[in-house]
Protein backbone atom coordinates (compact mmCIF):
# COMPACT_ATOMS: atom_id res chain seq x y z
CA UNK A 1 0.00 0.00 0.00
CA UNK A 2 1.36 3.78 -1.01
CA UNK A 3 1.58 6.29 1.96
CA UNK A 4 -1.55 8.50 1.21
CA UNK A 5 -0.91 12.12 1.65
CA UNK A 6 -3.53 15.35 2.02
CA UNK A 7 -1.81 18.38 0.17
CA UNK A 8 -5.08 20.38 0.43
CA UNK A 9 -7.87 20.86 2.26
CA UNK A 10 -10.54 23.58 2.26
CA UNK A 11 -13.91 24.25 2.59
CA UNK A 12 -16.89 27.02 1.86
CA UNK A 13 -18.40 28.94 4.75
CA UNK A 14 -21.28 27.88 6.33
CA UNK A 15 -24.84 29.69 5.89
CA UNK A 16 -27.73 29.23 7.70
CA UNK A 17 -30.99 27.30 6.48
CA UNK A 18 -32.46 30.31 3.91
CA UNK A 19 -29.17 32.45 4.48
CA UNK A 20 -26.66 33.98 2.25
CA UNK A 21 -25.78 30.63 0.36
CA UNK A 22 -29.56 29.74 -0.12
CA UNK A 23 -29.17 30.45 -3.38
CA UNK A 24 -26.22 28.76 -4.49
CA UNK A 25 -26.94 25.04 -5.88
CA UNK A 26 -24.86 22.53 -3.68
CA UNK A 27 -23.24 21.47 -6.43
CA UNK A 28 -22.29 24.85 -7.24
CA UNK A 29 -20.58 24.94 -3.63
CA UNK A 30 -18.83 21.81 -4.85
CA UNK A 31 -17.42 23.51 -7.53
CA UNK A 32 -16.02 26.42 -5.70
CA UNK A 33 -14.38 23.53 -2.71
CA UNK A 34 -12.81 21.63 -5.50
CA UNK A 35 -11.25 24.87 -7.79
CA UNK A 36 -10.35 26.34 -4.09
CA UNK A 37 -8.09 22.91 -2.99
CA UNK A 38 -6.63 22.43 -6.14
CA UNK A 39 -5.43 26.18 -6.40
CA UNK A 40 -4.47 26.18 -2.55
CA UNK A 41 -1.83 23.58 -3.97
CA UNK A 42 -0.98 24.92 -6.89
CA UNK A 43 -2.31 21.81 -9.32
CA UNK A 44 -3.37 22.10 -12.80
CA UNK A 45 -7.17 21.23 -13.32
CA UNK A 46 -6.29 18.44 -15.40
CA UNK A 47 -3.53 16.82 -13.31
CA UNK A 48 -6.79 15.30 -11.01
CA UNK A 49 -7.50 11.85 -11.89
CA UNK A 50 -10.90 11.20 -10.17
CA UNK A 51 -13.66 12.96 -8.12
CA UNK A 52 -15.18 11.38 -4.85
CA UNK A 53 -17.68 13.46 -3.52
CA UNK A 54 -20.68 13.38 -0.86
CA UNK A 55 -23.73 14.55 -1.42
CA UNK A 56 -27.06 13.58 0.38
CA UNK A 57 -30.32 15.76 -0.12
CA UNK A 58 -30.00 15.17 -4.07
CA UNK A 59 -33.61 16.55 -4.86
CA UNK A 60 -33.93 18.84 -8.06
CA UNK A 61 -29.82 18.93 -8.30
CA UNK A 62 -30.22 16.67 -11.52
CA UNK A 63 -27.99 13.51 -12.23
CA UNK A 64 -24.32 12.98 -10.81
CA UNK A 65 -23.90 15.88 -8.50
CA UNK A 66 -19.87 15.23 -8.35
CA UNK A 67 -19.47 15.34 -11.81
CA UNK A 68 -21.83 18.50 -11.90
CA UNK A 69 -19.05 20.19 -8.99
CA UNK A 70 -16.62 19.03 -10.71
CA UNK A 71 -17.47 20.82 -14.67
CA UNK A 72 -18.05 24.00 -12.41
CA UNK A 73 -14.91 24.04 -11.21
CA UNK A 74 -13.19 23.48 -14.37
CA UNK A 75 -11.85 20.17 -14.20
CA UNK A 76 -12.11 18.18 -17.79
CA UNK A 77 -14.81 16.46 -19.17
CA UNK A 78 -12.68 13.14 -19.08
CA UNK A 79 -12.50 12.93 -15.52
CA UNK A 80 -14.03 10.27 -13.87
CA UNK A 81 -16.79 11.23 -10.82
CA UNK A 82 -18.89 9.41 -7.83
CA UNK A 83 -21.13 10.85 -5.74
CA UNK A 84 -20.75 9.42 -2.08
CA UNK A 85 -23.86 9.09 -0.39
CA UNK A 86 -23.87 7.81 3.10
CA UNK A 87 -25.55 10.65 5.03
CA UNK A 88 -23.53 12.14 7.54
CA UNK A 89 -20.59 10.22 6.43
CA UNK A 90 -20.61 10.93 2.89
CA UNK A 91 -17.67 13.42 2.91
CA UNK A 92 -14.87 11.38 4.75
CA UNK A 93 -16.35 8.15 3.25
CA UNK A 94 -15.33 10.22 -0.10
CA UNK A 95 -11.87 10.41 1.66
CA UNK A 96 -11.60 7.23 2.51
CA UNK A 97 -12.53 5.81 -1.19
CA UNK A 98 -10.07 8.17 -2.92
CA UNK A 99 -7.46 7.02 0.01
CA UNK A 100 -7.67 3.54 -1.90
CA UNK A 101 -7.53 4.29 -5.34
CA UNK A 102 -5.32 7.56 -4.93
CA UNK A 103 -6.75 10.74 -6.10
CA UNK A 104 -3.86 12.83 -7.86
CA UNK A 105 -4.06 15.84 -8.06
CA UNK A 106 -8.74 31.43 9.85
CA UNK A 107 -7.09 28.96 6.72
CA UNK A 108 -9.61 26.86 6.04
CA UNK A 109 -12.22 28.45 4.05
CA UNK A 110 -12.36 29.75 0.40
CA UNK A 111 -14.53 32.48 -0.81
CA UNK A 112 -17.62 31.86 -2.31
CA UNK A 113 -19.39 34.56 -5.20
CA UNK A 114 -23.06 34.64 -4.69
CA UNK A 115 -24.74 36.42 -7.93
CA UNK A 116 -26.96 39.27 -7.26
CA UNK A 117 -29.88 40.70 -9.39
CA UNK A 118 -27.79 44.39 -9.76
CA UNK A 119 -24.26 45.25 -9.14
CA UNK A 120 -21.21 42.86 -8.03
CA UNK A 121 -21.31 39.66 -7.07
CA UNK A 122 -21.23 39.27 -2.94
CA UNK A 123 -18.16 37.97 -1.67
CA UNK A 124 -18.96 35.61 1.06
CA UNK A 125 -16.40 34.34 3.17
CA UNK A 126 -17.28 34.02 7.03
CA UNK A 127 -19.34 31.27 8.67
CA UNK A 128 -22.83 33.08 9.53
CA UNK A 129 -24.63 30.32 11.90
CA UNK A 130 -22.78 31.06 15.16
CA UNK A 131 -23.68 35.09 14.75
CA UNK A 132 -27.09 34.06 15.12
CA UNK A 133 -27.58 32.80 18.15
CA UNK A 134 -29.64 34.75 21.04
CA UNK A 135 -27.67 33.84 23.94
CA UNK A 136 -30.52 35.32 26.33
CA UNK A 137 -33.15 32.47 24.75
CA UNK A 138 -31.18 29.29 25.73
CA UNK A 139 -32.30 28.86 28.63
CA UNK A 140 -36.04 29.31 28.26
CA UNK A 141 -36.07 26.49 24.75
CA UNK A 142 -38.23 23.93 24.85
CA UNK A 143 -37.44 20.44 24.40
CA UNK A 144 -37.89 19.19 20.51
CA UNK A 145 -38.30 15.61 21.08
CA UNK A 146 -40.01 14.90 24.35
CA UNK A 147 -41.38 17.01 27.21
CA UNK A 148 -38.82 16.11 29.41
CA UNK A 149 -36.27 15.29 26.86
CA UNK A 150 -32.75 17.27 27.02
CA UNK A 151 -32.56 18.15 22.71
CA UNK A 152 -33.33 21.71 22.22
CA UNK A 153 -32.16 24.26 19.19
CA UNK A 154 -29.91 25.41 21.07
CA UNK A 155 -27.94 21.80 21.58
CA UNK A 156 -28.80 20.69 18.21
CA UNK A 157 -27.15 20.98 14.75
CA UNK A 158 -28.60 23.53 12.62
CA UNK A 159 -30.00 22.38 8.77
CA UNK A 160 -26.79 24.35 6.83
CA UNK A 161 -25.44 25.17 3.33
CA UNK A 162 -21.57 24.21 2.93
CA UNK A 163 -19.25 22.38 1.07
CA UNK A 164 -15.42 21.02 1.50
CA UNK A 165 -12.94 19.27 -0.42
CA UNK A 166 -9.63 17.48 -0.04
CA UNK A 167 -7.22 17.13 -2.63
CA UNK A 168 -5.24 13.52 -1.98
CA UNK A 169 -2.35 11.64 -3.66
CA UNK A 170 0.46 9.51 -3.25
CA UNK A 171 3.50 10.67 -1.07
CA UNK A 172 5.52 9.28 -4.25
CA UNK A 173 3.46 11.86 -5.96
CA UNK A 174 3.83 14.78 -3.88
CA UNK A 175 7.63 14.41 -3.79
CA UNK A 176 7.51 13.68 -7.53
CA UNK A 177 5.42 16.88 -7.95
CA UNK A 178 7.66 18.84 -5.21
CA UNK A 179 4.15 19.17 -3.13
CA UNK A 180 4.43 19.33 0.82
CA UNK A 181 1.92 17.39 2.13
CA UNK A 182 -0.51 19.14 5.05
CA UNK A 183 -1.35 15.07 6.49
CA UNK A 184 -0.93 11.53 6.32
CA UNK A 185 -3.92 9.10 6.63
CA UNK A 186 -3.25 6.58 8.96
CA UNK A 187 -5.88 4.80 8.89
CA UNK A 188 -9.54 4.94 8.72
CA UNK A 189 -12.67 2.52 9.54
CA UNK A 190 -16.04 2.22 9.78
CA UNK A 191 -18.81 0.82 12.81
CA UNK A 192 -22.62 0.31 13.44
CA UNK A 193 -24.85 -1.08 15.45
CA UNK A 194 -28.22 -0.75 16.85
CA UNK A 195 -30.06 2.42 14.99
CA UNK A 196 -32.05 4.06 17.85
CA UNK A 197 -27.85 4.19 19.53
CA UNK A 198 -26.40 6.00 16.72
CA UNK A 199 -25.06 8.82 18.73
CA UNK A 200 -22.65 6.21 20.69
CA UNK A 201 -21.55 5.14 17.10
CA UNK A 202 -18.37 6.84 16.13
CA UNK A 203 -17.11 5.40 19.30
CA UNK A 204 -16.10 2.02 17.90
CA UNK A 205 -15.38 3.29 14.41
CA UNK A 206 -12.50 5.37 16.11
CA UNK A 207 -11.55 2.37 18.30
CA UNK A 208 -11.71 0.56 14.67
CA UNK A 209 -9.49 3.14 13.33
CA UNK A 210 -6.80 3.25 16.37
CA UNK A 211 -6.68 -0.58 16.51
CA UNK A 212 -5.97 -0.44 12.88
CA UNK A 213 -3.97 2.37 12.86
CA UNK A 214 -2.03 0.74 16.33
CA UNK A 215 -2.53 4.18 17.50
CA UNK A 216 -3.02 4.50 21.43
CA UNK A 217 -6.02 6.85 22.39
CA UNK A 218 -3.19 8.53 24.93
CA UNK A 219 -1.26 9.66 21.52
CA UNK A 220 -3.80 11.71 19.99
CA UNK A 221 -3.33 15.05 20.20
CA UNK A 222 -7.18 16.44 19.02
CA UNK A 223 -10.38 14.91 18.02
CA UNK A 224 -12.91 16.02 15.73
CA UNK A 225 -16.66 14.64 16.80
CA UNK A 226 -19.51 15.77 14.83
CA UNK A 227 -22.43 17.15 16.64
CA UNK A 228 -25.55 15.77 15.04
CA UNK A 229 -26.57 16.73 18.62
CA UNK A 230 -24.09 17.84 21.34
CA UNK A 231 -24.73 14.94 23.22
CA UNK A 232 -23.04 13.20 20.59
CA UNK A 233 -19.58 14.89 21.19
CA UNK A 234 -20.47 14.19 25.58
CA UNK A 235 -21.67 10.40 25.12
CA UNK A 236 -18.40 9.82 22.71
CA UNK A 237 -15.97 11.71 25.05
CA UNK A 238 -17.26 9.75 27.43
CA UNK A 239 -17.21 5.99 25.92
CA UNK A 240 -13.88 6.68 24.34
CA UNK A 241 -12.25 8.10 27.85
CA UNK A 242 -10.76 11.17 26.19
CA UNK A 243 -9.81 14.93 27.47
CA UNK A 244 -12.74 16.78 26.40
CA UNK A 245 -10.27 19.77 25.71
CA UNK A 246 -8.98 17.99 22.88
CA UNK A 247 -12.04 17.86 21.06
CA UNK A 248 -13.54 20.01 18.54
CA UNK A 249 -11.21 22.82 20.32
CA UNK A 250 -13.00 25.47 17.55
CA UNK A 251 -16.22 24.83 17.66
CA UNK A 252 -18.92 21.73 16.45
CA UNK A 253 -21.13 21.41 14.54
CA UNK A 254 -23.97 23.19 17.12
CA UNK A 255 -22.10 25.90 16.70
CA UNK A 256 -21.18 26.15 13.15
CA UNK A 257 -23.34 24.13 10.92
CA UNK A 258 -23.80 20.75 9.86
CA UNK A 259 -24.17 20.53 5.99
CA UNK A 260 -24.87 16.78 5.81
CA UNK A 261 -22.92 15.79 2.69
CA UNK A 262 -19.83 18.10 3.89
CA UNK A 263 -19.54 17.35 7.40
CA UNK A 264 -17.52 14.33 6.98
CA UNK A 265 -14.89 15.85 5.64
CA UNK A 266 -15.90 19.48 6.31
CA UNK A 267 -14.44 17.97 9.97
CA UNK A 268 -11.14 16.87 8.42
CA UNK A 269 -10.84 19.87 6.80
CA UNK A 270 -10.56 21.26 10.42
CA UNK A 271 -8.76 18.76 12.01
CA UNK A 272 -5.83 19.31 9.70
CA UNK A 273 -6.14 23.47 10.48
CA UNK A 274 -6.37 22.36 14.30
CA UNK A 275 -3.06 20.37 14.59
CA UNK A 276 -1.15 22.87 12.50
CA UNK A 277 -2.29 25.82 14.64
CA UNK A 278 -1.59 23.97 18.28
CA UNK A 279 1.58 22.03 16.54
CA UNK A 280 -0.51 18.87 17.01
CA UNK A 281 0.95 15.52 15.48
CA UNK A 282 -1.68 13.35 15.53
CA UNK A 283 -5.30 13.88 15.15
CA UNK A 284 -8.79 11.83 14.69
CA UNK A 285 -12.23 12.62 13.37
CA UNK A 286 -15.75 10.85 13.85
CA UNK A 287 -18.83 11.17 12.74
CA UNK A 288 -22.12 9.35 12.28
CA UNK A 289 -24.66 8.68 10.48
CA UNK A 290 -28.54 7.70 10.01
CA UNK A 291 -29.20 4.32 10.88
CA UNK A 292 -26.77 3.75 13.51
CA UNK A 293 -23.76 3.67 11.30
CA UNK A 294 -20.35 6.01 11.97
CA UNK A 295 -17.15 6.65 10.05
CA UNK A 296 -13.33 7.64 11.58
CA UNK A 297 -10.00 8.45 10.20
CA UNK A 298 -6.75 9.09 11.86
CA UNK A 299 -3.85 11.75 10.19
CA UNK A 300 -0.35 12.79 10.98
CA UNK A 301 0.41 16.28 10.80
CA UNK A 302 3.19 16.56 8.46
Amino acid sequence: MKEVVIVSAVRTPMGSFGGVLSSVPATKLGGFAIKGAIEKCGLNQDQIDEVFMGNVLQANLGQAPARQAAIEAGLSENTPCTTINKVCSSGMKSIMIGAQTIISGDNEIVNVEVPQRKGDNLIINEDEEYKKVILEKIPNLRPVFAKDGTITAANASTINDGASALVLMSLEKANELNLKPLAKIISYADAAHEPEWFTTAPSNAIENALKKGKISKNDVDYFELNEAFSVVGLANIKLLDIDNHKVNVNGGAVALGHPLGSSGSRIVVTLINVLKQNNGSIGVAGICNGGGGASAIIIKNM
